[in-house]
């Protein structure tokens, strides 16, 4: 009984300690930061003209309207574009 409680003891003494040591995002671009792959870090950023949100070039969706090259963030904000057009 007493190996169980010391077993419980040090995996929550080893889980705050690590959460104490793990840098945390302080406020929400930090956050988006944070979340962005490595390969989108210095892309080029392009913004979708439905939602108005910027995103990686290189991982938008590309789409030729009207003889123009336009960028999404997604295949719904795309067909929605259309579907305003």
């Amino acid at each position: 009984m007493r190996a169980i409680f010391y077993l419980i003891l040090i995996i929550s003494a080893y889980l705050i300690i690590k959460s104490l040591l793990e840098p945390r995002p302080r406020n929400s671009a930090d956050k988006i930061r944070s979340r962005t792959r490595a390969a989108d870090i210095g892309s080029d950023m392009v913004q979708d003209l439905y939602c108005n949100t910027f995103i990686p070039k290189e991982s938008a969706i590309k789409e030729v309207i009207s003889g123009k090259v336009h960028f999404f963030c997604s295949k719904e904000c795309s067909n929605k574009f259309k579907a305003k057009v």
